[in-house]
This record gives C-alpha cells, structure tokens and sequence, in this order.
C-alpha cells in the first residue's frame, strides 16, 4: 500500500474528480469514514466537508469542520479552506451576510497567497456564493472567478443537462440565467448574436417548462445546472 500521505491525496483527487462527474455516493465511499470517525487529515478534510454539502446534510458537514485540524501540516491552505467551508455551512444555515463577509477575506487572501485552486476546486456550492458576492460587490477578478469555475465542474452539468434534454451550447446559456447580465450581454459573453441567443432561450424554456427567464433559472438551480 501508499504510505498514508499519498493515499490521503490520491483519495482526495479520486472523490473531487466523482463529485465533478456528479457522483456524490462513490465520492463519499472514497473519502471512507463518515463524521464519528477518527480525523481525514489535511488531504482528506477539504474534500470530506464538500462531499456532506454535495449530499446536503449541513449537520454532518458542521461536525466536519469541527473535527478538521486546521493545524494539522498544511499550513495557510489549511485555514483558507476550512474558513471557505465554513462559510459553505454557514450560508446554507441561515447566515449568508455572515458567510459572504467570509468569503470576500478568503477570496482576498486566496489570490494574495496564490491558493486560488482552493476556490476552483469548491464546486457549485462555492460559485454560488461567489456568485452572490459578485452581485453585492461586482468586483472584475470575482467575475473572472466565477468565470472559470463554472466550467470545472461542467461533467455533472452535461449529465444533468442531458437528462432534460439540454445540448452543449444551451448549457452555456443557461449558467448565464440567474446571473444580472442582459439577454445582450449574455451573447457577448457567448459570441453570438442576440437573435442566436432568442433561439436557444426559447428551446430552454420549452425544455425546462418554463415561461420567462426567472422560471427557467430556478429550474435550472435546482436542477444543478446553474
């Protein structure tokens, strides 16, 4: 077997790669023991708290984040992410001002100190509240974070996408509908014209059953698509 520090990181990877595909089960398999157990250890904590909101059982991602020794050899990555996951509980918990207060000092201190993967790496949990924080401060490099996270984690999105009927390029589309943005910019960003744009929204909305934007956006939240 692995000496204990590779196993630990090579689990790690294994279960964020599962939870990029969408399956949350394996990724918990992998991870191993749940939260009564002994600590993961530094490799292992990240990944086992994302993996108890990915299943939305905030109790047992709060009795992980108690048991993360922040302390444990890892250093500010360490504090970065258990401060990030913090935030994750806290806002599905009721304390979103208080969360996205959190997330601006990690976002802040996450591209001074160069953990920016820390982020990338959260899923859509985290783009969710970067995504809030970009409405209440539209700061460039928050967009430009919620830019390139998204398509991190696009597997799942295309699976899901599928299973409604969704092609490639309206799963573009529709990741812009809970956004501020205008139909027009939303074509900009996508470098198509606005009619192209009319088109692939009026698809979105018969697939989804939807009839505005707003409708077509709660439908593609909660069906893990935007």
């Amino acid at each position: 077997p692995p000496p204990p520090l590779v196993d630990r990181w090579r689990r790690a990877v294994a279960a964020r790669l599962l939870l990029a595909l969408g399956d949350v089960d394996r990724a918990a398999a992998v991870v191993g023991a749940r939260a009564g157990a002994g600590p993961p250890g530094p490799d292992l904590a990240a990944v086992a708290v994302q993996v108890e909101v990915a299943r939305g059982d905030l109790v047992a991602a709060r009795a992980r984040l108690d048991r993360w020794d922040v302390a444990d050899g890892a250093g500010a990555r360490a504090g970065l992410e258990h401060r990030l996951w913090g935030a994750v509980v806290a806002a599905g918990t009721g304390g979103r001002r208080r969360a996205l207060a959190t997330v601006s000092s990690v976002v802040a201190d996450a591209r001074a100190e160069g953990h920016v993967r820390s982020l990338l790496d959260g899923g859509p949990a985290v783009e969710h509240l970067l995504r809030d924080l970009c409405r209440t401060t539209p700061a460039p490099y928050l967009r430009h974070l919620v830019q390139q996270i998204a398509p991190r984690h696009g597997l799942a999105a295309v699976g899901a996408g599928a299973g409604a009927g969704l092609s490639r390029r309206e799963l573009e589309v529709v990741r812009y509908l809970p956004t501020s943005l205008s139909n027009g910019e939303i074509a900009g960003r996508l470098f198509i014209s606005p009619n192209t744009l009319k088109t692939h929204l009026r698809s979105i909305y018969r697939k989804l059953g939807a009839g505005t934007r707003r409708g077509a956006a709660r439908r593609a939240v909660d069906l893990g698509l935007a």
